[in-house]
């Protein structure tokens, strides 16, 4: 059975693991140029006390101990929190853990009295499966909150 539970002080590199893989297979990208050209992945070092930190929390889905899906949620304000670092491996798709592991970071938002929560996609086109799991969530398009290379903002009231 699959354990959806936050991420052990040990499992950073699992969990980026998962996220390389996913950056391989939508962008040809493996972290090292991620971090190099966009992104400089920080909060992968130690994800349990970044998220904590920031108000938020990093969770992950294992599998007869491994992990195989990752999210996180941390504060963009005192009501707005954000959802970063969704991942889920190719062979698990499908099976609604990736709706699982949002619910779950929602649950977690509403606890810590957030009002609402907001989200960006790299690339919509390539993300398609993602964007509309979060459009059945409740999210809806927003305009940009940041700069950078991330195409598209959503966002859904709790």
């Amino acid at each position: 059975m699959i354990e959806l539970r936050p991420i052990e002080r040990d499992e950073g590199a699992a969990a980026l693991a998962v996220l390389d893989a996913g950056f391989r297979e939508l962008w040809g990208l493996d972290a090292e140029e991620i971090r190099a050209r966009y992104d400089p992945l920080e909060d992968l070092v130690d994800p349990a006390a970044h998220y904590a930190e920031h108000r938020g929390a990093f969770l992950v889905l294992v599998d007869e101990g491994r992990v195989i899906g990752t999210g996180g949620i941390a504060a963009l304000g005192s009501e707005t929190a954000e959802l970063k670092r969704l991942g889920i491996l190719k062979a698990y798709r499908g099976k609604g853990l990736g709706r699982r592991m949002v619910e779950g970071l929602l649950v977690f938002a509403r606890w810590n009295g957030y009002r609402c929560v907001r989200l960006e996609v790299a690339t919509p086109e390539v993300q398609e499966p993602a964007v509309r799991l979060y459009a059945r969530l409740g999210f809806r398009t927003i305009d940009r909150y940041r700069e950078g290379p991330c195409e598209l903002s959503m966002e859904r009231d709790l």
